[in-house]
């Protein structure tokens, strides 16, 4: 019997808090900030799904998110 693993995504609006909806996301932070430490590479990088979505691994962001909790440089 195979195993099958699924790959899980994150959309920013998962990644960031969100002020308007008062709905917390993986990391207290804001968007700008989010897509500044992508550009910067201290993030992990997007996937681009189309012209309008753009996802993360959800892996990669909470790996990253226990890294910033661990003390990980900003």
């Amino acid at each position: 019997m195979q195993s099958q693993v699924t790959q899980q995504y994150l959309r920013i609006s998962d990644i960031v808090r969100n002020r308007n909806s008062g709905q917390p996301g993986v990391l207290s932070i804001s968007t700008s900030t989010w897509w500044d430490w992508v550009k910067k590479g201290k993030a992990p990088q997007s996937i681009k799904l189309s012209g309008g979505v753009t996802v993360w691994r959800r892996d990669d962001v909470l790996a990253f998110a226990e890294s910033l909790a661990a003390g990980g440089a900003r």
